[in-house]
């Protein structure tokens, strides 16, 4: 209780100290003891005797005469602190901090990865994320309270951030953003957000847990007491190093392909990293490799020879010798797509020329990715996507633009320097042969309207690569077009009012598929202009008469991610989109979506007039795309330089990888690296085993170390 301090005050000798003298002598006189301190004078105002036998030692005497006057509940406001320090013990909010962190990382690891070994995976989350916990504990050990309560909240609002962003990202492309990769995404504006955030509320209740788990931290945080410390006892800086230290015991396990020995160490992969250490070690590591450079290392491994090889004595090689190229990267063109009413030109190609029932389309960080693989026949990563987009790149020698003998150009019919297009060209070999909306094309097409017409694009624009006017046979011409009219619009996928082309056929694809969604029927007619392109195209060669000397590439840049999984499985199980084994392509080995990363066959059409109707059932993606065109045309190069193979040879074995995790399918089996499982294709159950999954991981590995970052 408090002492009425406008009453008069009894003195009274001060109690004696144990073991101490109560001889005056003895002791130091009051003038020369010190002043007490504010806790002091106010545990002695508060005595347990009733107040009317309260007396003050000497030396309080004086403090207390200068609050005589001051109102009692300022006494009692500062007598608060000393009353709760004494009964409530304080925690560290560093440490309630981190453990906010592991919660978050297990969450992110349950919604976005599989593994067979869950709580061997969980621990090893757990034992990555001991780090932050530790270092957050040291440095809330000596922060004030207010301070850490203001620090935590911040930091804790920021990570759930990372966290949802990271998520989302890893629904919409397959794996998270990385540090490199930020300047691409910015680089794609409203276009990139739009689908950023659509993806973001599709996964809205996910999204939502993670906010839940920030709604009580801060609650928790709320009702926390917390203290200054001055001093780290020996044991508390002990039990920290350990905790920081303890982690790098995980490098005793096998040092094998995904280990954490080898993805530390050698391999540059963030969505294994995420999968393995937690989001924010792999964070850590993504922005160490950037500043710091990174080379990744893999084991010299022999591709395994085909069980089942395609006809050796078909030679196909030269095939298409000193004959024109139009090769055409589709906007978000798939399998999905593909049908004899909608897209009846694009059809009739994969009937009549070669047909690839396992070709593959992998999503690696949107339209740039696919466009990489597609052009320079190697594996993308992020930081060589972003020295690509920067100009940081060597030119690739065997790439399109720098066919011997060959006259070359490329296009793009919408902003010639999206995703920095006008500087990556030239490594291509397209310098100063490069056009796109705003150095060229906005002359004799519309540049205005979004997305803009690749038929329109092809009616006044083809006369510059099939006219007649350069000899066929002293100087054929190849061509490279990336196309737009089948883009994802912002916020919604596809739809008729946000896509101009699409609307144009709206009433075309209603007819013909009165029960599907707005977005499917959307997307179905945006890819009809992409077929009215290729048709005005092979109408002008007909009649420049440089048909029969025309081949068509056409390959898509990824799958339409931006639709939901319902608006992909819509279109997945309409007929004509089963594939070989007559099974909807929704379904399979991945258990996801028709859209999900790529893993369903997509079509790679390769088509000219003069040639037979070709099955091709090895299993190829697009960075086979660029040897099997080397091949055929005849163009020299070196196989050891390029990731991709030739489709045409008979002495490979087929295999298609998937860059977001490093999955895989070959002519034998399927691998899934996140769940490390793998299932041996119909037939092949004999030549599967784990020493054959183990030798394609390698081979995997090793096509990734190609070329440098």
């Amino acid at each position: 209780m408090l002492v009425d301090i406008t009453r008069p005050i009894r003195k009274r000798p001060p109690r004696p100290i144990a073991n101490q003298s109560i001889n005056p002598a003895a002791n130091p006189t009051p003038a020369t003891n010190p002043a007490p301190t504010l806790s002091e004078l106010i545990l002695t105002i508060q005595p347990s005797e009733p107040a009317s036998t309260t007396e003050l030692t000497p030396a309080a005497e004086p403090t207390l005469r200068r609050l005589r006057h001051r109102p009692n509940f300022l006494l009692l406001l500062l007598s608060l602190p000393t009353q709760t320090t004494k009964t409530h013990r304080p925690l560290n909010l560093g440490l309630l901090l981190g453990l906010f962190i592991l919660t978050q990382e297990i969450l992110l690891k349950l919604l976005a990865f599989s593994s067979p070994h869950i709580i061997v995976s969980l621990a090893l989350t757990a034992l990555w994320t001991l780090p932050a916990i530790a270092i957050l504990a040291l440095v809330f050990h000596f922060l004030p309270h207010r301070l850490s309560k203001i620090l935590a909240i911040i930091l804790a609002s920021t990570i759930t951030i990372i966290f949802i962003a990271q998520y989302s990202f890893t629904m919409l492309y397959g794996t998270p953003v990385s540090f490199a990769m930020t300047g691409t995404a910015l680089d794609t504006g409203l276009d990139f957000i739009g689908m950023f955030f659509d993806k973001v509320a599709q996964h809205w209740w996910q999204n939502g847990l993670f906010a839940l788990v920030l709604t009580i931290f801060i609650i928790i945080l709320s009702k926390t007491k917390s203290q200054t410390q001055k001093n780290l006892s020996v044991k508390i800086f002990i039990l920290s190093i350990a905790s920081i230290a303890l982690p790098y015991l995980s490098f005793v396990l096998p040092h094998t392909i995904g280990s954490p020995y080898n993805l530390y160490f050698q391999t540059n992969n963030i969505s294994a990293n995420t999968d393995t250490f937690g989001l924010l070690t792999a964070e850590r590591l993504d922005l160490q490799r950037l500043i710091f450079g990174f080379t990744e290392s893999a084991p010299e491994v022999t591709a395994p020879a085909p069980v089942n090889p395609t006809d050796p004595t078909v030679d196909y090689h030269g095939m298409f010798k000193n004959k024109n190229l139009i090769f055409i990267v589709g906007e978000s063109f798939s399998e999905l797509a593909l049908r004899p009413d909608t897209t009846p030109t694009l059809y009739r190609l994969r009937q009549e020329g070669f047909n690839f029932t396992n070709f593959y389309e992998p999503t690696f960080y949107s339209t740039i990715g696919g466009e990489f693989m597609a052009t320079t026949g190697l594996l993308p990563t992020p930081t060589r996507l972003s020295n690509w987009q920067n100009g940081k790149t060597p030119n690739f020698q065997y790439a399109l633009g720098f066919w011997p003998g060959y006259q070359t150009r490329a296009y793009h019919d919408w902003l010639y320097s999206y995703y920095s297009r006008n500087i990556s060209r030239p490594t291509l070999g397209f310098a100063n042969r490069y056009k796109g909306c705003y150095n060229g094309l906005e002359q004799k097409m519309d540049c205005k309207t979004w997305p803009a017409s690749d038929s329109e694009f092809a009616q006044n624009w083809g006369f510059e690569f099939i006219g007649d006017n350069v000899p066929v046979n002293t100087q054929p011409k190849a061509t490279y077009i990336l196309t737009v009219s089948g883009h994802g619009t912002q916020f919604d996928g596809w739809s008729f009012a946000a896509n101009a082309q699409s609307r144009k056929h709206r009433d075309a694809v209603e007819a013909a598929y009165p029960d599907l969604s707005e977005n499917a029927k959307s997307y179905l007619a945006a890819n009809m202009e992409l077929d009215l392109m290729v048709a005005e195209l092979l109408r002008q060669a007909e009649a420049a008469g440089e048909l029969d000397n025309t081949v068509i590439a056409l390959v898509g840049d990824h799958p339409p991610y931006a639709m939901t999984s319902a608006q992909c499985d819509e279109l997945a199980t309409l007929p004509l989109t089963n594939n070989q084994n007559g099974d909807p392509i929704s379904t399979g080995f991945f258990g996801k979506d028709a859209c999900y990363r790529g893993r369903f066959t997509n079509p790679f059409l390769l088509w000219t007039p003069t040639m037979r109707p070709t099955q091709i059932n090895k299993v190829g993606y697009a960075a086979d795309i660029l040897p099997t065109l080397l091949n055929l045309f005849a163009i020299p190069y070196d196989s050891s330089q390029l990731a991709g193979q030739d489709l045409l040879n008979p002495a490979t074995e087929g295999l298609a990888i998937f860059p977001d995790n490093r999955s895989w399918v070959s002519d034998r089996a399927k691998y899934d690296a996140s769940s490390r499982e793998w299932q041996a294709n119909p037939g092949y159950e004999e030549f599967v085993n784990q020493d054959y999954i183990n030798q394609i991981n390698a081979l995997v590995a090793n096509r990734f170390t190609i070329f440098p970052n």
